[in-house]
């Protein structure tokens, strides 16, 4: 029975560093999991497959309770696959709280960052999150691209609600949002 701290080699290729319990991780640890390569159906032609990289791939340095992700934690993970001919790679960061396996806390921190071909998207999000969704304050920031607004104020579920103020380049909203929509008082330039 696996008990105190040691390192456990998976069949295939994940690696676990840490603190065990009763065969389980528990208390601080790390969990390199290598990609699986996953059949998904494609989005505009359902007889297309596409193959890319399981999303659980990565590696997360913190705090487990029970082999789940609980409390303080870091998750990174860097995927490269190809769709529609072009190569696609997509790099994605958390730092911040976990609670029963899923991004929960006060303040956390998500970046993502896309780049297909010779276009590149970033957007960051610092704030509340609720079993993974942004809720409480928060701000959420696109980073290179010219379609997305960026947005500073209230999220439940994962979506605006609240009090909340949004800039793109080419408008402003402040005031009241409603499951994501603009709703009460507000003022728009």
């Amino acid at each position: 029975m696996k008990h105190g701290e040691g390192v456990l080699r998976f069949e295939n290729g994940d690696v676990y560093t840490g603190e065990f319990k009763e065969e389980k991780f528990h208390g601080q640890g790390e969990h390199t999991a290598k990609e699986q390569p996953i059949e998904i159906v494609n989005d505009y032609d359902y007889s297309e497959k596409i193959y890319r990289p399981n999303f659980i791939e990565g590696t997360y340095k913190g705090e487990f309770v029970e082999g789940i992700r609980h409390g303080k934690g870091e998750f990174r993970s860097t995927e490269t696959y190809t769709d529609y001919n072009e190569i696609v790679q997509e790099e994605y960061k958390f730092i911040g709280e976990y609670k029963e396996g899923k991004e929960h806390g006060e303040y956390c921190e998500r970046y993502w960052r896309f780049k297909e071909g010779y276009s590149t998207e970033a957007f960051s999000y610092k704030g509340g999150m609720k079993e993974a969704l942004f809720h409480g304050h928060g701000q959420f920031a696109p980073g290179l691209t010219l379609r997305s607004a960026s947005y500073e104020g209230e999220y439940k579920d994962g979506k605006k609600h609240g009090q909340g103020k949004e800039t793109s380049i080419y408008w402003m909203y402040e005031g009241g949002y409603e499951n994501d929509y603009e709703g009460g008082t507000g003022r728009r330039e």
